[in-house]
């Protein structure tokens, strides 16, 4: 990665990482280690309020004025209302395997199969048995590592707080509309191979906005930061790059 611009004026502004659903800063590991030399950067819990409005209003009522912001799946649905919320406040936008569309109601219906799941059988098995398929890239899925990381963030999370997330998922509004009014830099990045938020999401948010970076990361499926956490942190390196030195433009 090339080297960091910085000035006085850059060093006030964080990078905020938002993890996704059943995630914790582990999800964000490899990206934390690489861009904090860059700037500060402060990793948000997703295990607070039930909707997403809720999450959006507390993580904006706990940072400083501006920051640049980052998403990672749920975490990315949270930075859109975020947005909504506070647009003057965000210097820069992130969303990695993300979904700006508002709740379908076949994924409600899933969802609620899950919270009794989780309910019932406990975070792990669920994970383990019917959402790790999904996840991963083709070349990825016997990775044991990868695996184990995914699980133990879930029973870190543990289930009220799943129960909370799935219930906040239901809340979202679409996200497209609000895109076209942001005009700082932006990255837009997903996996090659992800199921759960496809690479057709990530261009319709790269057609309106124009000054985005639509990445595409190969062997990646819906835990790209994960997966490939070069190929994610050089993507992000060069985003934030960009969001410095829009700022000491200004």
């Amino acid at each position: 990665m090339s080297e960091c611009i910085r000035s006085t004026k850059s060093a006030a502004i964080p990078l905020v990482l938002l993890p996704g659903t059943l995630c914790d800063g582990r999800v964000w590991q490899h990206q934390r280690r690489a861009l904090a030399g860059c700037v500060p950067v402060l990793i948000g819990s997703m295990t607070g309020a039930d909707s997403i409005q809720g999450l959006a209003q507390d993580f904006l009522a706990s940072l400083p004025p501006r920051f640049a912001l980052a998403g990672f799946s749920m975490g990315g649905i949270v930075a859109l209302e975020m947005l909504r919320q506070a647009p003057e406040r965000i210097a820069g936008l992130a969303l990695l395997d993300t979904n700006y569309q508002a709740d379908q109601p076949e994924r409600a219906e899933a969802r609620d199969a899950q919270v009794l799941a989780v309910m019932r059988d406990g975070v792990g098995d669920v994970v383990r048995k019917h959402l790790l398929p999904n996840y991963f890239a083709a070349a990825n899925r016997e990775d044991p590592v990868l695996a184990q990381t995914v699980i133990d963030m879930a029973e870190a999370v543990g289930e009220l707080a799943f129960v909370r997330q799935a219930r906040a998922l239901g809340t979202r509004c679409d996200g497209l509309e609000l895109l076209q009014e942001f005009s700082p830099p932006a990255l837009l990045l997903c996996g090659d191979e992800d199921v759960i938020c496809p690479v057709e999401l990530h261009q319709d948010m790269a057609t309106v906005m124009p000054q985005s970076d639509l990445v595409v990361v190969k062997n990646a499926g819906h835990m790209t930061p994960l997966e490939q956490p070069e190929s994610v942190s050089e993507a992000m390196g060069a985003w934030l790059q960009k969001v410095i030195a829009k700022e000491v433009e200004q």
